[in-house]
């Protein structure tokens, strides 16, 4: 994602979103009953994503922004519904989800939620294409979209709902899921104050070589990172296809069958972590050194993980680094426990964390 967008770019982007997301966490979240971080954080991420597929950085109270937003989350409310409807529509006789008793189970409040977000999502898209096509220039595209549309000309299979479809991926992949990773990092480190102020001097001075924070002078912030990812990662599993008969442990899986597998097992595992339910960041260390742990997959494995990885892991680093540099953080309100949900690891509703400048 860097090459499209270059290296320079996308670290702009991310440094103005950080600003604006400690501006707003400080301007909601300084009062003595706190705030639920959700929201600034889904936000910024947002953000971050339209700046890299349209090169627009937003403040968080335009109108235009705003309306992004609302498509955004409308359309997580009722994912879990449509992700469950899917999955009996795959396993039912046909005839069954044809029914008119189906369809008074399966399409209510929760799927009007989607149903209602998809078509102004895609018409806000469309908009941004009749708008970028106006000034495209063939040999440097400027954004993710830009280059979108270069490749649709040149391939017939391509069409514009394949654009649109493409970008709306990038957003829902890319936004509920930091927001969600930042929010659960807020709450561990409002729980280890002694973690955040050794986060804080590391991070000084790393800031006393060199003024652009760079990771490899924070080693002991990366572990936290790394850590808080594991403990609780976002996204238990994707549905995935098997592409060819296979056995494991004894278990034949025919060629075409959906199967889940569990990112969060694989992280909780003991024999892979030492007290897996523990919050160690220091268990990431070697000879001294910080080194990332392959077994650490919130973004999945192998040549179907996470297509924004690296995009991701800019913007966590930035974003957490710049919160934990301005803000001591308390809990005000809530628990680590999971939030009931089909697919998604989140923290419950009823979180407030306090954001007290330094």
């Amino acid at each position: 994602m860097k090459r499209l967008a270059g290296k320079n770019k996308i670290d702009e982007i991310i440094q103005k979103t950080a600003e604006k997301t400690i501006f707003y966490l400080e301007k909601l979240g300084s009062s003595p009953e706190g705030m639920d971080p959700r929201k600034v954080f889904m936000n910024a991420s947002i953000n971050v994503t339209s700046g890299f597929a349209f090169e627009k950085n937003y403040d968080f109270e335009d109108e235009e922004f705003q309306k992004l937003a609302e498509y955004i989350n409308e359309f997580f409310k009722g994912l879990t519904h449509k992700s469950l409807q899917q999955m009996t529509w795959n396993i039912l006789p046909r005839w069954i989800c044809e029914s008119d008793f189906y369809a008074k189970i399966w399409y209510k409040t929760p799927m009007k939620h989607f149903l209602d977000a998809v078509p102004p999502f895609h018409k806000f898209i469309y908009t941004m294409i009749k708008e970028q096509r106006k000034s495209l220039d063939h040999a440097n595209p400027r954004n993710y979209l830009e280059t979108l549309l270069i490749d649709a000309e040149s391939d017939p299979k391509w069409g514009y709902f394949t654009v649109v479809a493409t970008i709306v991926g990038v957003f829902l992949g890319a936004s509920d899921t930091l927001a969600n990773t930042m929010t659960w990092l807020a709450l561990v480190l409002a729980d280890h104050p002694e973690v955040q102020e050794k986060m804080n001097n590391e991070i000084k001075a790393a800031r006393e070589i060199d003024a652009d924070l760079k990771k490899e002078n924070c080693p002991f912030t990366r572990f936290v990172l790394l850590e808080s990812r594991r403990l609780n990662s976002v996204s238990d599993t994707l549905p995935h296809i098997v592409s060819e008969d296979i056995t494991v442990k004894g278990f034949h899986i025919p060629r075409n069958s959906q199967i889940f597998g569990s990112l969060a097992a694989v992280m909780r595992d003991p024999k892979n972590f030492d007290n897996p339910s523990k919050f160690i960041p220091d268990r990431f260390i070697k000879d001294g050194r910080f080194e990332n742990d392959p077994k650490v997959c919130g973004f999945s494995v192998g040549l179907r993980n996470c297509i924004g990885k690296s995009l991701a892991i800019e913007e966590y680093f930035a974003f957490a680094t710049a919160m934990v540099e301005n803000f001591r953080i308390k809990r005000v309100a809530g628990n680590m426990d999971l939030a009931k949900h089909a697919f998604l690891r989140l923290p419950i509703d009823d979180i407030r964390v306090q954001f007290l400048r330094r």
